[in-house]
């Protein structure tokens, strides 16, 4: 990214985004635009991240109100006359032009269950008819309100379970569901605008997956598929029922890397299978129970095939896991996930397919499996837990 421009930044003095203070600075500015807001109410910072600030917000409406998220590029935010680039510069941070993209990509894909939904505000507050007297523009270019998921990224949560829970495994049927959730994001994006033969749209909730295979996936990539850009909803007991009644929903965030991959990356891969490859990832980490990392190349045999995985930090461990309760069946579909050549992944349709079929599997002898048990530890490390705090 052309994000670092402070070579520029104190040559005369003035304050940018990249300063020490900067963020500060520029969150102080977009405050302004909900105080003295009788519509608005100011709450907090979110996050923020390589492409952007997202603060929660409320809309008031007479006695009703909710809460929403707002991304904003802070470095297009005017902090006294400047921006934190130079402007004069036909060359604009990456940044300025990504939040454009995801606006795109996410009102292309609006209306997907496991994908942020963007908002069109009432009363939008950065529009210039909105500003409180005495403040000045904000100049930027491109905002998106979307809804606010009140409980936090799942990195959080494999965080907090890490030091609640130390050396317990997630147990799986949560793992199955999280799985599940993370297979439905690439499908999503695979078949966002998918048609079958006669024309009539392919709709993910009703349609035959089997039937789907015969459907080529679409090139849309996410380009960034972490537990960073992975947010907790809530329960969901009306959707892809009984999938969200024990489990919350998983949506996708950040777009601003998305992008049509007309053929394959340098790798080989295509747009599906680098998205599926990114979902087995996240499944590792949950596993593991850390952010990042583990995806040391090894190799594994699985139903007699012996191929080249990114999943060493499972398979080295692998018996450990075993040993601690963690499915291994599981354990072998993260490893075809993340298979060194793309054709041995599975696409989005198998690997829903898959998990479905595993993924109310019951472990009578495991009491960490329960559902008592699994809702009192989804309660403690996300639903009753403070998501801002850290």
């Amino acid at each position: 990214m052309s994000s670092d421009n402070s070579e520029s930044d104190s040559s005369d003095g003035r304050l940018s985004y990249y300063m020490d203070g900067g963020a500060e600075a520029v969150t102080e500015r977009i405050k302004q635009f909900f105080d003295n807001n009788t519509r608005w109410k100011w709450s907090s910072m979110l996050g923020i991240g390589a492409t952007g600030i997202v603060y929660r917000v409320q809309y008031q409406r007479g006695n009703l109100s909710r809460d929403l998220a707002v991304k904003i590029v802070p470095q297009d935010v005017d902090l006294g006359g400047y921006k934190s680039y130079d402007e004069d510069d036909p060359i604009v941070p990456d940044e300025v032009e990504e939040i454009v993209n995801e606006k795109r990509w996410l009102q292309v894909l609006r209306g997907n269950s496991h994908i942020v939904t963007p908002l069109d505000v009432p009363h939008d507050p950065f529009d210039s008819a909105n500003t409180p007297p005495g403040v000045l523009p904000h100049r930027m270019g491109n905002w998106v309100f979307m809804e606010y998921l009140p409980n936090g990224p799942l990195w959080l949560f494999i965080s907090r379970y890490h030091k609640l829970y130390p050396d317990e495994p997630i147990p799986n049927r949560l793992l199955w569901r999280f799985f599940m959730c993370l297979a439905r994001m690439c499908l999503e994006m695979a078949y966002y605008n998918a048609t079958w033969p006669d024309g009539r749209k392919v709709n993910l909730e009703t349609d035959d997956y089997e039937q789907l295979r015969n459907i080529p996936p679409g090139p849309l990539v996410h380009s960034d598929i972490g537990s960073n850009n992975i947010m907790i909803g809530t329960l969901a007991p009306n959707l892809q029922n009984p999938e969200h009644t024990l489990s919350p929903v998983l949506k996708l965030i950040d777009f601003a890397l998305a992008q049509n991959l007309p053929d394959t990356d340098f790798l080989g891969s295509n747009a599906a299978q680098i998205n599926v490859r990114d979902a087995g990832e996240v499944m590792l980490n949950l596993i593991r129970q850390q952010e990042h990392g583990g995806t040391e190349k090894t190799r594994v045999t699985i139903a007699g095939q012996t191929f080249e995985t990114f999943a060493g930090g499972l398979v080295d461990r692998w018996k450990d896991y075993k040993k601690a309760g963690v499915d291994p069946g599981l354990v072998e579909l993260i490893c075809t996930c993340l298979a060194e050549e793309p054709h041995r992944r599975l696409s989005p349709v198998d690997l829903a397919i898959v998990i479905r079929l595993s993924w109310d599997k019951d472990y009578p002898n495991n009491p960490r499996e329960t559902d008592a048990v699994i809702q009192e530890r989804l309660r403690a490390a996300i639903f009753d837990a403070d998501t801002e705090e850290e």
